[in-house]
């Protein structure tokens, strides 16, 4: 069976976008104004997340049941070895919901296999991202 996801949840208007843009760029003039990830990177950490699960024939499925309390936490860093975009970087990792003891719902970073039972390899920390600029779209409204 497959489940329709929509697509729209979470969306904003282009009118909201465009103003949130332009109250980050009011405020961080100097620093990069968007990332262009790789569809690679956010494929691996909704494998890493099991929420994309290989199947038998080397597809990948959508594990339904894993997706209502899914998160993928973006950290922002600096690249001290490069000064494409002023070597700003955004760093992602996956989540995994766990239950504090006062009920309340923690989203606990997936790094080097620590708060997970999934089998990964590596660190579980994610970062090809390119600044913006200069990997920027200029026919794009929110550049």
């Amino acid at each position: 069976p497959t489940t329709m996801i929509d697509i729209k949840t979470n969306t904003i208007s282009l009118t909201e976008a465009e103003a949130w843009v332009a109250k980050w760029r009011s405020t961080h003039k100097n620093d990069c104004k968007a990332f262009l990830i790789p569809a690679q990177d956010l494929v691996s950490v909704l494998i890493e997340m099991n929420i994309l699960v290989q199947q038998k024939d080397g597809t990948y499925a959508l594990n339904e049941g894993t997706i209502s309390n899914a998160g993928v936490r973006a950290y922002m860093g600096i690249d001290t070895k490069t000064i494409e975009g002023g070597g700003e970087k955004l760093i992602i990792v996956g989540t995994k919901t766990e239950t504090a003891p006062d009920g309340k719902t923690v989203y606990r970073d997936i790094i080097n296999n620590s708060v997970s039972d999934i089998a990964t390899e590596g660190s579980g920390i994610y970062d090809f991202t390119r600044p913006c600029p200069p990997a920027c779209d200029p026919n794009s409204p929110l550049s």
